[in-house]
């Protein structure tokens, strides 16, 4: 499973990073993450609607409260 091309390239403009999520149903989604003001980073879950917004923490976790459970960086 490969984002698309435009995915990759507004990542690569806007300076985020494609990341994938796997939600608390299973359901795994492409999502694009930027670095937050306060450290760490920042994801839409439902990119790139402001419906939900997770913190990911560096372990590959991800801040509670949150739809989405754990997160890994697109190859």
């Amino acid at each position: 499973m490969r984002p698309g091309l435009l995915l990759r390239l507004i990542a690569k403009i806007r300076g985020g990073m494609l990341v994938w999520l796997l939600d608390h149903d299973g359901e795994i989604t492409c999502s694009i993450a930027y670095a937050s003001p306060f450290g760490g980073l920042v994801t839409k879950r439902w990119w790139p609607y402001n419906i939900s917004i997770a913190k990911l923490c560096p372990d590959g976790s991800v801040e509670y409260p949150s739809y989405v459970r754990k997160w890994v960086a697109c190859p």
